[in-house]
């Protein structure tokens, strides 16, 4: 779980542990200072993001990405002032 995409990946496909893990992880990732390709992946999953919930069937998958997801969010918000 090095970058912010394999983060959701494994929060859409691993189980329910690895998953919530991931979903925590997406913070500590996005404030870490690190590449600038993480910007890319954030527009492409702030973009993505109501279509990709939509096809999630468990709760608590859908949770963790409403976890990791909400904190994007926040950050797109703050960009725009």
């Amino acid at each position: 779980m090095n970058t912010i995409k394999e983060c959701f990946e494994i929060i859409l496909q691993g189980n329910e542990d690895n998953s919530r893990l991931a979903a925590r992880r997406v913070r500590k990732l996005l404030y870490s200072s690190g590449t600038s390709d993480k910007y890319e992946d954030i527009q492409n999953l702030i973009k993505d993001a109501p279509i990709i919930y939509n096809k999630i069937s468990e709760d608590w998958r859908r949770e963790n990405f409403v976890v990791a997801i909400s904190v994007i969010y926040f950050l797109h918000d703050k960009e725009s002032e």
